[in-house]
């Protein structure tokens, strides 16, 4: 992760003698600015210090409270955004438990046990890719056209019991007419139209790329390097948000910036190798969204 040095204000928290003790051990005089972004170099997680009554390093609730200890701290600097790329399943829409039992589903009738973490290893990759994994842990034949419409159709099926994700809304209407907007997902054109229409998203993106607009899927960078050339941004303007390690991979690999905003804990899952930053939610991903 790479991060660009911030000025910040420090302010002493300790008596002289404290002080005297702590140049003696080496340790750092300065606790986070309130209100300010700061980043766990070792950890990169992005939190929100909003806490004064005792100055201390807070973990949100929403990771569980998870005891992580961070070698130093450092502000964390604001993304610029000349044009913004948005992923859909799992960042947008909460779309991976719906995805997970009709995969699940699909297996059981072939025979297999799609567990938890199979369907962790596909994210972000497309069914046909999923579909391969299925073949190779099970040991059934797959026809990937036949069996990727049979799936789409399960899911198409349930896409009105689909929900957008916290904040996605309120990113999406804060950043309507100010810098350019695309959808760009592994996905089928007719799942990913599908979805949008369930959510109502479908009039908010004048550029959407799916997986049938190119010849290789995410991990690949081909998507959103279509995305950019068709907002006509450049790509290291543009501002890749995902949830997959996939997505991360392929928005760092069309030479974008990008945020990850994983589902569950992101510790060791290596989105820290290729994000620029990692947050909780869409909330987080704002507050270090600068729009160019």
């Amino acid at each position: 992760m790479r991060e660009r040095p911030v000025e910040h204000r420090e302010r002493p928290t300790k008596t002289p003698r404290q002080l005297r003790r702590q140049r003696k051990s080496g340790e750092s005089n300065t606790v986070p600015t309130p209100g300010t972004h700061w980043v766990a170099t070792r950890l990169t997680v992005i939190r929100d210090s909003t806490s004064r009554a005792k100055d201390r390093w807070q973990l949100d609730e929403s990771w569980r409270g998870r005891a992580w200890r961070a070698c130093r701290l450092l502000p964390m600097a604001q993304i610029d955004a000349g044009a913004i790329i948005f992923d859909m399943d799992g960042l947008l829409v909460d779309s991976e438990p719906l995805w997970a039992e009709v995969e699940a589903d699909f297996a059981r009738t072939r025979g297999g046990e799609f567990t938890r973490e199979l369907a962790r290893r596909c994210v972000g990759q497309g069914l046909a890719n999923t579909l391969r994994v299925m073949r190779d842990a099970f040991g059934f034949h797959v026809d990937i056209e036949r069996d990727s419409a049979e799936i789409i159709d399960r899911f198409v099926a349930r896409a009105r019991d689909l929900a957008l994700k916290p904040g996605a809304l309120e990113l999406l209407n804060e950043v309507d007419g100010v810098v350019p907007v695309a959808l760009g997902s592994s996905s089928s054109r007719r799942l990913v139209v599908s979805v949008l229409d369930a959510v109502g998203l479908s009039s908010r993106f004048g550029v959407v790329v799916t997986g049938d607009d190119v010849e290789h899927p995410k991990p690949a960078p081909d998507i959103f390097v279509k995305c950019a050339r068709e907002l006509g941004v450049m790509p290291a303007r543009c501002l890749v948000l995902e949830d997959s390690l996939a997505g991360v991979r392929a928005g760092r690999a069309a030479g974008m910036r990008v945020i990850a905003v994983p589902e569950g804990d992101p510790h060791g899952r290596g989105f820290e190798d290729h994000a620029d930053a990692v947050v909780a939610d869409l909330f987080e991903a704002r507050r270090l969204i600068s729009l160019a």
